[in-house]
């Protein structure tokens, strides 16, 4: 399980606000301790305005953005190359949190059944028109992605 510290979590949220209403999409590095999982840093993907002759269809839309599969890919494998894998995989969205939801969630999260990034988590900020924010992160229980309420507080 990954922790969050309070600050942590301020600054993706603070992130999470200025992208809006477009979502913020991106991971979170850490490393691995006695006392569990560690954040180190936020690394948000590189995205494009979809333009109209764009399909902007499938796994990597979303939100008018087309997201840049190539940097998303070279950024995970130069975090993993530092020593500072990965953990976390994250979004920012309007509305609710039951469940990784939608078409772009589950094929980030699942190829043929399986975790596509084993250990990581999966994050989602909910910016409630109204209301306080709320996150939920998702980890594989080894059947399926069970989701934990984050304390906005932090730990």
């Amino acid at each position: 399980m990954v922790r969050y510290p309070k600050e942590f979590l301020d600054s993706v949220i603070a992130r999470a606000k200025e992208a809006s209403p477009n979502e913020c999409r991106g991971v979170i590095s850490g490393v691995r301790t006695r006392r569990g999982i560690e954040v180190v840093a936020l690394h948000e993907f590189e995205s494009a305005p979809i333009e109209d002759d764009d399909l902007g269809q499938g796994p990597e839309s979303s939100g008018g953005l087309l997201l840049k599969t190539c940097h998303q890919q070279r950024l995970m494998d130069r975090l993993e190359a530092a020593g500072t894998p990965v953990v976390c995989i994250f979004k920012s969205s309007v509305g609710a949190m039951n469940d990784l939801e939608g078409e772009d969630d589950a094929w980030m999260a699942l190829r043929d059944g399986v975790p596509a990034y084993p250990g990581v988590e999966y994050l989602q900020l909910n910016l409630e028109k109204r209301g306080s924010p709320s996150a939920r992160a998702f980890s594989w229980n080894g059947k399926a992605f069970v989701g934990r309420d984050l304390k906005l507080g932090g730990k």
